[in-house]
Protein backbone atom coordinates (compact mmCIF):
# COMPACT_ATOMS: atom_id res chain seq x y z
CA UNK A 1 0.00 0.00 0.00
CA UNK A 2 1.24 3.55 -1.11
CA UNK A 3 2.29 6.54 1.72
CA UNK A 4 -0.87 8.40 2.28
CA UNK A 5 0.87 11.45 3.26
CA UNK A 6 3.71 11.29 0.69
CA UNK A 7 3.59 14.36 -1.83
CA UNK A 8 2.66 12.63 -5.51
CA UNK A 9 5.93 12.27 -7.89
CA UNK A 10 4.87 14.62 -10.69
CA UNK A 11 6.45 15.47 -14.80
CA UNK A 12 5.80 18.72 -14.16
CA UNK A 13 7.79 21.07 -15.93
CA UNK A 14 9.27 24.06 -14.08
CA UNK A 15 8.66 27.34 -15.65
CA UNK A 16 11.68 28.64 -14.71
CA UNK A 17 13.72 26.08 -16.32
CA UNK A 18 11.78 25.86 -19.59
CA UNK A 19 14.37 27.98 -21.22
CA UNK A 20 16.30 27.24 -24.23
CA UNK A 21 19.43 25.04 -21.94
CA UNK A 22 22.81 27.17 -22.00
CA UNK A 23 24.92 25.38 -24.72
CA UNK A 24 27.61 26.49 -26.72
CA UNK A 25 26.12 29.35 -27.95
CA UNK A 26 27.10 33.08 -26.73
CA UNK A 27 25.06 36.21 -26.09
CA UNK A 28 25.32 39.71 -26.21
CA UNK A 29 25.14 41.17 -22.55
CA UNK A 30 22.24 43.99 -22.42
CA UNK A 31 24.21 47.22 -22.36
CA UNK A 32 25.49 45.96 -25.95
CA UNK A 33 22.53 46.86 -27.32
CA UNK A 34 22.65 50.60 -25.90
CA UNK A 35 26.60 50.81 -27.07
CA UNK A 36 25.40 49.67 -30.17
CA UNK A 37 22.73 52.23 -30.94
CA UNK A 38 24.84 55.18 -29.43
CA UNK A 39 27.51 54.45 -31.18
CA UNK A 40 26.19 53.10 -34.53
CA UNK A 41 22.53 53.86 -34.87
CA UNK A 42 19.43 52.09 -34.34
CA UNK A 43 20.19 49.61 -36.59
CA UNK A 44 23.44 48.32 -34.78
CA UNK A 45 21.28 47.55 -31.88
CA UNK A 46 18.88 45.66 -34.40
CA UNK A 47 21.76 43.77 -35.41
CA UNK A 48 22.60 42.79 -31.86
CA UNK A 49 18.76 42.25 -30.76
CA UNK A 50 18.78 39.52 -33.51
CA UNK A 51 22.10 38.14 -32.96
CA UNK A 52 20.59 37.57 -29.66
CA UNK A 53 17.17 36.29 -30.57
CA UNK A 54 18.82 33.44 -33.05
CA UNK A 55 21.06 32.36 -30.50
CA UNK A 56 17.88 32.12 -28.46
CA UNK A 57 15.54 29.91 -31.45
CA UNK A 58 13.40 32.92 -31.85
CA UNK A 59 14.01 33.37 -35.57
CA UNK A 60 10.82 35.11 -36.37
CA UNK A 61 11.66 37.65 -33.82
CA UNK A 62 15.58 37.87 -35.61
CA UNK A 63 14.16 39.19 -38.61
CA UNK A 64 11.15 41.58 -36.60
CA UNK A 65 14.26 43.20 -35.06
CA UNK A 66 16.68 43.55 -38.48
CA UNK A 67 13.21 45.18 -40.14
CA UNK A 68 12.33 47.17 -37.61
CA UNK A 69 15.41 48.88 -36.73
CA UNK A 70 16.11 49.19 -40.49
CA UNK A 71 12.51 50.89 -40.67
CA UNK A 72 13.33 53.34 -37.53
CA UNK A 73 16.77 53.91 -39.10
CA UNK A 74 14.74 55.17 -42.65
CA UNK A 75 12.28 57.14 -40.30
CA UNK A 76 14.89 58.46 -37.96
CA UNK A 77 16.35 59.82 -41.29
CA UNK A 78 13.77 60.90 -42.75
CA UNK A 79 12.21 62.97 -39.48
CA UNK A 80 16.39 64.69 -39.53
CA UNK A 81 15.90 65.92 -43.29
CA UNK A 82 12.64 68.13 -42.00
CA UNK A 83 13.25 69.07 -38.92
CA UNK A 84 14.47 72.87 -37.96
CA UNK A 85 18.15 73.19 -37.19
CA UNK A 86 17.24 73.98 -33.58
CA UNK A 87 20.31 73.21 -31.47
CA UNK A 88 19.60 70.36 -29.00
CA UNK A 89 17.57 68.29 -31.59
CA UNK A 90 19.89 66.00 -32.26
CA UNK A 91 20.38 64.57 -28.53
CA UNK A 92 16.98 64.18 -28.47
CA UNK A 93 16.67 61.50 -31.63
CA UNK A 94 19.47 59.78 -30.15
CA UNK A 95 18.45 59.34 -26.92
CA UNK A 96 14.97 58.26 -27.88
CA UNK A 97 16.31 55.67 -30.19
CA UNK A 98 18.69 55.10 -26.83
CA UNK A 99 16.29 54.48 -24.64
CA UNK A 100 13.70 52.83 -26.86
CA UNK A 101 16.46 49.91 -27.82
CA UNK A 102 17.08 49.60 -24.12
CA UNK A 103 13.75 48.67 -23.22
CA UNK A 104 12.87 46.60 -26.02
CA UNK A 105 15.90 44.30 -25.01
CA UNK A 106 15.25 44.15 -21.66
CA UNK A 107 11.35 43.43 -22.11
CA UNK A 108 12.24 40.35 -24.83
CA UNK A 109 15.90 39.36 -23.78
CA UNK A 110 16.45 40.47 -20.33
CA UNK A 111 15.39 37.41 -18.37
CA UNK A 112 16.89 34.85 -21.21
CA UNK A 113 19.92 36.72 -21.24
CA UNK A 114 20.37 36.74 -16.80
CA UNK A 115 19.31 33.18 -17.00
CA UNK A 116 22.42 32.53 -19.89
CA UNK A 117 24.56 34.30 -17.41
CA UNK A 118 23.62 32.75 -13.97
CA UNK A 119 24.04 29.11 -15.44
CA UNK A 120 27.44 30.10 -16.90
CA UNK A 121 27.00 30.91 -20.51
CA UNK A 122 29.31 32.59 -22.44
CA UNK A 123 28.66 36.06 -23.31
CA UNK A 124 30.04 38.20 -26.09
CA UNK A 125 32.39 41.17 -25.43
CA UNK A 126 30.99 44.53 -25.56
CA UNK A 127 33.94 45.80 -28.02
CA UNK A 128 32.63 43.37 -30.92
CA UNK A 129 29.71 45.16 -30.33
CA UNK A 130 31.30 48.35 -30.66
CA UNK A 131 32.99 46.80 -33.54
CA UNK A 132 29.79 46.07 -35.40
CA UNK A 133 28.60 49.65 -34.40
CA UNK A 134 31.24 51.07 -36.27
CA UNK A 135 30.91 48.96 -39.23
CA UNK A 136 27.38 49.88 -39.44
CA UNK A 137 28.12 53.53 -38.62
CA UNK A 138 30.61 53.33 -41.94
CA UNK A 139 27.90 51.47 -44.08
CA UNK A 140 25.62 54.39 -43.15
CA UNK A 141 27.42 57.45 -43.99
CA UNK A 142 28.38 55.94 -46.94
CA UNK A 143 25.06 55.43 -48.13
CA UNK A 144 24.08 58.26 -47.43
CA UNK A 145 27.19 60.04 -48.83
CA UNK A 146 26.16 58.14 -52.19
CA UNK A 147 22.91 59.10 -51.94
CA UNK A 148 23.70 62.84 -51.40
CA UNK A 149 25.92 62.99 -54.23
CA UNK A 150 23.46 61.31 -56.33
CA UNK A 151 20.95 64.41 -55.76
CA UNK A 152 20.43 67.61 -57.38
CA UNK A 153 21.28 70.54 -55.37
Amino acid sequence: MEEVYKTPESSLIDGRNSRKPVGDYRLYKLPAVGLATFFGTILAGGIILSHNFKQLGREDMARNALVFSFLALVVVFGLAFFVPDIPGVNVVFTVVQLVAMMQIAKKYQGDDVEHHMANGGSMISNWAAFGISLLVLVVVIGLLFGVGMLLPY
